[in-house]
């Protein structure tokens, strides 16, 4: 079977939980136990297990999670634009002129693998 035909059979099919995805959650926010939950819907003529509710509940929360817009993510500019006191170019100066006397040693790797290293 290819997943053409695949997507075709189950296309507007819902799983045997969507009809009671009103109550599961009601109950779960009711921090109602897995265990009562999938005991309410055999109650209901729905043959369902503790790990199914379980995965049910929250493979929903992901997707309704993945949906959302993210919480971190504003519309609103969130920094102040200020202007700098100081002009570029002389901050480029700057950084050219410290580049270029800097007193640190250049790093040579050949010479690091020659140097006898401490014994400790």
């Amino acid at each position: 079977m290819d997943v053409k035909q695949f997507v075709q059979q189950h296309e507007g099919k819902s799983g045997k939980l969507d009809r009671w995805e009103a109550e599961i959650f009601a109950l779960y926010r009711a921090q109602v136990s897995y265990e009562k939950i999938a005991d309410f819907l055999r109650m209901h003529a729905v043959q369902v297990s503790k790990i199914e509710v379980y995965r049910y509940i929250h493979r929903n929360k992901r997707r309704h999670l993945l949906q959302g817009t993210p919480a971190a993510a504003s519309t609103a500019a969130t920094a102040v634009q200020q202007d700098c006191p100081c002009s570029d170019a002389l901050a480029t100066d700057e950084a050219t002129s410290q580049g270029q006397g800097s007193t640190l040693p250049r790093f040579s790797w050949q010479q690091s693998r020659t140097k006898d290293k401490p014994k400790w």
